[in-house]
């Protein structure tokens, strides 16, 4: 079974584009769904995320999202403590997923699949892109913020492809279906043909 990445810097669609491929009947592993789901459940992440953030980023044994993401968004340091947290619990639950896969290939739906590493244990990856308008323009859509804030997001990320990258593909994602689905049918159909 072929494993396969789709990443981008955020507001690019990745997620849009990640649920075409599961409508194509691709298993796809949203890793924001499940990272979302471990920092809840998993005891060893709670007491982590506490000691690096303090006791007030959980109430009632939920995550204060808004706080994390100011956190994470605003201090470097902290967003680096908190990655080196979530994303090995993450990357090893994907691996338990795969193991009830039954497909030709799988997905995993990543922002951060270069600046892990863990991109160097799939055999392709899909990187989506955008211009930064389509990409302030989805942020605020979805998040409910600002332009200002959407940008500070943006660039508060450091979105680089490794030079050691190999096997990519790449996906524009500019707004427009008509240019999007083409795109994401011609890698599904190299993909199943591997």
């Amino acid at each position: 079974m072929l494993k396969a990445g789709i990443t981008g810097g955020i507001g690019t669609g990745k997620t849009f584009v990640a649920g075409v491929f599961q409508k194509l009947g691709v298993p796809v592993y949203y890793s924001d769904i499940r990272a979302k789901f471990l920092i809840e459940s998993d005891q060893n992440i709670i007491s982590s995320l506490i000691g690096i953030t303090g006791e007030d980023i959980y109430t009632d044994g939920k995550l204060n999202r808004e706080k994390l993401s100011n956190y994470i968004f605003h201090d470097p340091s902290v967003r680096e403590k908190v990655n080196s947290v979530v994303h090995p619990a993450v990357w090893k639950d994907w691996e338990t997923w795969i193991t009830n896969q039954k497909s030709s290939y799988v997905i995993i739906e990543s922002a951060l699949l270069f600046q892990t590493g863990y991109y160097k244990q799939l055999n392709t990856v899909i990187v989506v892109d955008s211009d930064e308008k389509s990409k302030i323009k989805r942020l605020v859509r979805r998040d409910g913020i600002t332009e200002a804030e959407a940008l500070t997001r943006i660039n508060s990320q450091n979105f680089l492809i490794p030079s050691d990258a190999e096997n990519i593909s790449y996906i524009s994602n500019i707004g427009m279906a008509e240019m999007l689905l083409p795109q994401i049918v011609e890698i599904h159909s190299k993909l199943n043909r591997r």
